[in-house]
Parts: C-alpha cells; structure tokens; sequence
C-alpha cells in the first residue's frame, strides 16, 4: 500500500514536472478591441487613473475595494493603489505616454510578488480607435510555479479581464462621449453660442487683475443696466508670462449691443465649439484646472485656445468661503 502511495506521489511529480516544462517561462497577455470613440476620450480614460473606476473590472465588480489616490493620479508619475480581500494589494504607475497614441504603466502586485509593464496602444480607424492592451512581467516565472500557471491558464484569465475592461471602456464612452476628467476636475465639450458683452479691455500686468477688475465691473454693471443677461466675465486673448501681462477685458454679457460709450465698448464672441470646466475655489488657485483644460484640448488637436472666458458666477461679496467660490472656464476653439 505504501509502495503504491509513493509511486502515485513519484507518478503526480513527474506529471507536475512536465507541465512545468510545458508551461509559460513568463506572463505575457494581449488583449484588442476596436472601440467607437475618438482617441483624445479613450487617452483621457486612461491618463487618468481616478477614470479606471468607470471601466476597470477588477474595480466595477469589486465592491469592497480600498483605492487610495496621492496627489498626482494623471501624467508621468501618476499613480494609485489598492486593497481589497478579493482583488488583493497593488499599485499602478503611469511611466511613459504619448498623447493619444501609448500610455505606458507599471503594475507591481503585491499578493503575488510580481511587477509588470502594462501598455496600451492607441491607432486611430475611420471614426473608432484600436485599443491594444499588454501587460508582460518584468521577470521570468519561477520554475516550480509554471505548471501552476498551466493549469489555472493565469495567461487565459487574464486576457479575459483585459477583454472584459475594453468592453466597458467603450460602453462607457458610448454613453460618456463628451465628458473629459483629468486631475479631479470634470471638462465638457460643448458649443458656444454667440454673446455681446460690454467690455473694457486693455493689456494688463497679471499682478494688476483684481484691481482692473474692482475698478471696471461695477462700472460696467451700472452702464449695461437692464441689459445685463448673465455673469460677469474676464475675457482673456493672450497670456503672456514673459512680460508678465495679459491682453483682456472686463466684461458683462448683454442684450443690448447699442450700449457703448466713451469707455466702455460692445464686443461680440462668435458661434465657437468649446470646452467647459466647473472650477470650485480662490481665484488664484485656478494653477490645476488651466493645466486640465489645457492637457485636454491638446488632446483633441488644439495648441491653444482662441479665446478664454472666466465666467464668475458667485458673488464673493456674498459668499466668503472661497470653496464655494464657482467660476465657468470656457476655452474657445477653432
């Protein structure tokens, strides 16, 4: 009996050993899907690693998952982590990018001592993006743990979540095709439609804005009177940090445009595809948002904007708690 027991052991060691053979030297996966989008939505998906939560499956159906975010999550460097008993403990890191093209992470898995490069490869199609997914381990699979591999076909059940995250990349932007998040902040695409504002614009030393604005809005308000349909604005053309002064106007959108006088003028803004950022916050803590709007119109094909407008829809006279303070950024483009 024992004898039997101990040829069954040799017998179960020699088979193991040869799925050892047989199995892969290294994890390696690959995973395609053609998604309906535009490649500046799909990049902003995946620059950003607060927008995993909108498709990633591990996430989507992990519903104890602990995600911890520090202050960079977008761009190189950016990162997050997670913790969870089903999913396990790891961190993903974003090492290299190109825009609208390859974003390149690195993912070190806790649970199960390994670190991979993950890449994804974007190529545009007709009106739809090619999404390439891989993710190959830094290391090669120790020997003893191959036939292991094999058997639960980890590189099978792994391109199979891949697959799964690509079909609920683009179920979401089918729903979600003009709405952008980078760096906490949400940015629609949007239309402008044409607007006369009463202005005073001038070139002023950036150090000078409150105290142009304090001096022209009121004013400007008193002038446009009745005709006054919305917010105070501040219209900005050119930003110039070498000189450090910007070309700019005062304004309040009107609907009279026979209202100019010796100081103050009449401006129209045309029709104009645009994109619009809710900013919460101090007005000289705006530094992140700009930096968004300006990641993502670069995104979709633009160098810069044509034109600027700060919308200021909440009154600080009114409200004294500066994170309460709403402004409408719009960047206008062409």
């Amino acid at each position: 009996m024992l004898k039997k027991l101990l040829y069954g052991i040799i017998i179960l060691l020699v088979v193991y050993l040869a799925l050892c053979f047989a199995g892969p030297n290294k994890t390696y996966v690959i995973a395609k899907k053609n998604i309906q989008a535009t490649p500046a939505a799909v990049f902003s998906q995946i620059v950003e690693l607060k927008n995993m939560k909108n498709w990633s499956k591990w996430i989507l159906e992990d519903s104890l998952i602990e995600l911890t975010y520090p202050s960079q999550t977008a761009g190189i460097g950016g990162s997050y982590s997670w913790k969870s008993k089903k999913s396990g403990e790891g961190s993903m890191t974003i090492k290299s990018l190109e825009t609208n093209k390859m974003i390149a992470y690195e993912l070190a898995i806790k649970d199960w001592n390994t670190v991979s490069d993950v890449k994804m490869d974007l190529t545009p199609a007709n009106n739809s993006v090619d999404v390439t997914w891989t993710l190959e381990a830094q290391k090669e699979t120790p020997f003893y743990f191959r036939g292991m591999m094999l058997l639960m076909n980890m590189n099978g059940m792994i391109k199979k979540d891949f697959e799964k995250g690509l079909e609920n990349l683009s179920q979401y932007l089918k729903t979600n095709p003009s709405l952008v998040s980078l760096n906490g902040f949400t940015i629609q695409e949007s239309n402008f439609k044409t607007t006369d504002y009463l202005t005073k614009r001038a070139t002023v030393k950036m150090q000078d804005i409150p105290t142009f604005f304090g001096t022209h809005l009121p004013e400007i308000g008193k002038a446009a009177g009745s005709s006054i349909v919305g917010f105070p604005c501040g219209i900005f053309w050119k930003w110039d940090e070498a000189s450090m002064t910007t070309d700019m106007a005062a304004a309040m959108p009107v609907s009279n445009k026979n209202i100019s006088n010796e100081t103050y003028s009449v401006i129209n803004l045309p029709n104009s595809k645009e994109y619009v950022l809710n900013y919460y916050g101090a007005y000289d803590k705006m530094k992140l948002a700009y930096e968004s709007m300006d990641s993502v119109i670069k995104m979709n094909g633009y160098a810069n904007p044509e034109t600027v407008i700060e919308e200021y829809i909440t009154d600080p006279m009114v409200e004294k708690d500066t994170s309460k303070w709403l402004t409408k950024i719009h960047f206008l483009v062409k």
